[in-house]
């Protein structure tokens, strides 16, 4: 995902009336930076700059917690909860149970501390459930998935303890399914609050890159994992030759033999790059022209989306979950079956190069009205503001 960057100063203003004792600890379950673990940086640079102390509680030895100690943030490493992905079974409870003992015993010295605990992923939930019961100490919940019945049976829990101060959710699409599951999640407590561009990508200028007549460049930017849908490139791939599909993303935190499938049912035009770091310059270098999000999940927001509409090209999303609201805003191209994605790049084919750069252009001038920087961190600053002004610290 996006490389982590310092927020310029303008956009944010220190808090003039809230004491710095106010502390605020950032919790990460995982080690690998993805697009919440983007969030949870973006989050630490926003708190820093109004003034609020700041720590974490992340796994160590992960891009993360090196990202974190970049940004002068004391880092307090944890284990990283060893959990199955998708469904749990008894084996993931005992393993959730023995992460809770260790957390509790070896970070006794430090849960004491914040005024104010921030838990970024939902393996954490329980801990924070803990301390809210056990130690009084208010917590807030980022949620950045679409959760199963179990999970929101577990927030459900976690939205009416009294110490939980707000459960934040990336989309309406999010709000509404928690609001559908249970009349619980209509409380004050949840918050829209969107993702959006660093600014890093702010400062990205549009740029033709529709000037040969022909596609020549797709890139597919993210994690390699079933539920993100790579699979669907083979078939678009056959069917378009003599376009280069490039692929930037790892399987990180999921498993490895989907990567290595990937690698082994793709055409020869289909490239594998690894972990990026450095999006934008790469997505430049391989002079891409369209983006493709083909998550078959419903994705709860979908960042890969709105940072390939900022670096100009053209793109193309699954037309489900958070995906679709991003789509209505901004303009983005759409398909729900593997068949229709055929369809669509055909179609962009068959443009003149100056309707696909009006397209495209389009695309870039709404994501950036809607989730650029500028707006993106004073929606994050405004949440801080109201819960830090909200603790009692004395």
């Amino acid at each position: 995902m996006q490389q982590s960057h310092f927020v310029n100063k303008r956009l944010v203003r220190p808090l003039e009336n809230v004491s710095r004792r106010v502390a605020i600890c950032f919790l990460d379950q995982y080690k690998h930076r993805g697009g919440g673990q983007q969030i949870l940086l973006d989050l630490l640079t926003v708190a820093q700059r109004i003034g609020v102390q700041v720590s974490a509680m992340v796994p160590a030895a992960g891009d993360l917690y090196n990202d974190i100690i970049k940004q002068n943030v004391p880092v307090h490493p944890i284990p990283e909860p060893s959990l199955s992905q998708g469904r749990k079974g008894v084996l993931d409870i005992l393993r959730l149970c023995a992460h809770i003992l260790h957390f509790f015993i070896k970070q006794k010295r430090i849960y004491h501390s914040p005024d104010l605990f921030y838990v970024n992923g939902p393996r954490l939930i329980p801990h924070a459930m803990i301390l809210g019961w056990l130690f009084k100490k208010p917590y807030c919940i980022h949620i950045h998935l679409e959760h199963s019945p179990l999970e929101l049976k577990l927030l459900q829990l976690a939205i009416k303890q009294k110490c939980n101060i707000a459960m934040v959710v990336p989309s309406e699409y999010i709000r509404r399914q928690m609001t559908e599951f249970h009349p619980s999640f209509g409380s004050d407590k949840l918050r829209v609050i969107e993702n959006g561009l660093t600014t890093a990508y702010e400062e990205l200028q549009f740029e033709n890159r529709f000037t040969c007549g022909r596609l020549r460049s797709i890139v597919i930017i993210g994690r390699l994992s079933p539920e993100k849908g790579h699979d669907a490139i083979q078939a678009a791939a056959a069917y378009f030759p003599d376009v280069d599909f490039h692929i930037l993303g790892a399987s990180d935190f999921s498993n490895n033999e989907w990567q290595q499938y990937l690698n082994q049912m793709m055409p020869k035009n289909v490239h594998f790059y690894g972990k990026i770091d450095d999006i934008p310059r790469k997505v430049r270098a391989l002079k891409a022209q369209l983006c493709i999000v083909p998550s078959r999940c419903n994705e709860s927001f979908g960042l890969v989306a709105i940072e390939g509409m900022a670096l100009s090209c053209l793109t193309i999303v699954r037309n489900k979950g958070g995906l679709a609201e991003i789509a209505k805003k901004t303009n983005a191209l759409t398909f729900v079956e593997d068949e229709e994605l055929i369809k669509t790049i055909d179609n962009i084919n068959r443009l003149s190069d100056q309707q696909r750069n009006t397209l495209a252009k389009e695309q870039y001038t709404a994501t950036m009205t809607f989730f650029g920087s500028s707006c993106y961190f004073r929606r994050l600053e405004n949440m801080l503001v109201e819960l830090v002004s909200n603790i009692d610290c004395e």
